[in-house]
């Protein structure tokens, strides 16, 4: 896949058990390509596989992709991946970006279900609960994702069973592991719902007359009816001034590739900037920016121009030396070496938001002036 001026947009989806991709320039992705990701044993193989599917599409895509992501990460590494513990480390973001030769974007995979969900109140938190091959879940507060801490929120690693399964993370009782359960046939559909009713009490009361939404497999596997299910859930959870109001995903199936199609009609709004102080390197520049990932920043390396790149060899500008493209671009070298991307929504908080980016930004840049004495 390249990059390219097109009205296509890409989103990836990576999950469990598969990895999931569409170019798009609507909304929906209704007929994503679909692979198995083979168990390897090994991050860096098992994700060769993925880098070989995705070459050979050779589709052109325009814009920033957003890949929906299953582990969590930190700084651009997988942090956690129950079902791939071996890939812990692994620098995802960056592999991603060499694949594609362009800047990724990332984004949990309950996250982007839940951009799809959001409705259009700025006074109630949306959350989306997505039944897949596991649980995943996000919140979305006044239209962007909520961020709740320096990782994103395990909504599916709520206990909701203390005397429950044992889940693949290790805790007794998650949702997570219930709904595993009831798809082993291990779990009648009554206990489930009582289990997914526990969790949306849970949730009632952090997040007060939130707007829940249920998609996936819970909604299309057949057991009851969405109505029926809703009339469970809703008896189970009860009304008081916390309730929640309870209704199905609008995206039952695609909602994580869905949501990626949606932040990338915003992921070109990215404020740029690059270190400027004598002697700034791209070493400089990655340590930055890294530890900025690492505070919660949404923030990523510049990417080189177009013309330093493997692809654009393959079909240079006619009659233009790579000399004359440097010499005719200095600044877009320039910022490839020491340049960054800071997402738009950092930007739009409020007074007390903006002071601690801004002094976030500051110790970063002195701890790397200060590695360099």
């Amino acid at each position: 896949m390249k990059v390219g001026p097109s009205d296509q947009r890409l989103a990836l989806d990576l999950g469990a058990t598969k990895f999931a991709y569409c170019v798009s320039g609507g909304r929906t992705a209704w007929q994503p390509s679909v692979k198995q990701i083979p168990w390897l044993g090994s991050a860096e193989n098992e994700f060769a596989a993925i880098a070989e599917f995705l070459d050979e599409d050779h589709r052109v895509f325009g814009g920033v992709p957003v890949i929906c992501v299953a582990p969590t990460l930190q700084a651009g590494r997988v942090l956690s991946w129950p079902n791939r513990s071996y890939w812990g480390g692994f620098p995802l973001m960056d592999a991603l970006q060499s694949v594609l030769e362009s800047p990724v974007v990332a984004l949990a995979d309950g996250a982007a279900a839940a951009l799809v969900d959001a409705g259009p109140r700025n006074d109630v938190h949306y959350i989306s609960l997505f039944f897949g091959t596991g649980v995943a879940g996000g919140v979305v507060d006044d239209g962007d994702v909520a961020q709740l801490g320096p990782l994103n929120p395990e909504l599916g690693h709520i206990v909701t069973n203390p005397h429950g399964e044992i889940c693949v993370c290790g805790r007794r009782g998650c949702i997570q592991a219930g709904w595993i359960a009831f798809q082993d046939g291990r779990l009648s559909f009554g206990d489930l719902v009582r289990e997914v009713g526990a969790l949306l009490v849970t949730l009632s009361r952090m997040f007060p007359r939130c707007v829940v939404s249920l998609g996936g497999r819970l909604v299309t596997g057949g057991t009851a009816t969405g109505e029926q299910l809703l009339s469970d859930l809703r008896n189970f959870v009860g009304h008081d001034a916390w309730s929640p109001e309870i209704r199905l995903s609008g995206e039952v199936s695609n909602a994580p590739l869905a949501g990626a199609l949606l932040l990338d009609r915003e992921s070109g709004y990215l404020v740029q900037g690059r270190l400027a102080f004598p002697g700034a390197s791209t070493s400089d520049r990655d340590q930055f920016v890294s530890a900025l990932q690492a505070a919660g920043v949404p923030i990523n390396r510049a990417y080189p121009p177009l013309f330093e790149l493997p692809a654009y060899g393959r079909t240079p500008e006619p009659g233009a030396t790579f000399e004359q493209l440097v010499e005719r671009c200095p600044n877009a070298v320039l910022i490839g070496q020491t340049g960054f991307s800071i997402h738009h929504r950092a930007l739009l908080s409020g007074p007390d938001d903006l002071q601690r980016v801004a002094q976030m930004i500051d110790e970063a840049v002195q701890s790397v002036r200060k590695n360099r004495q």
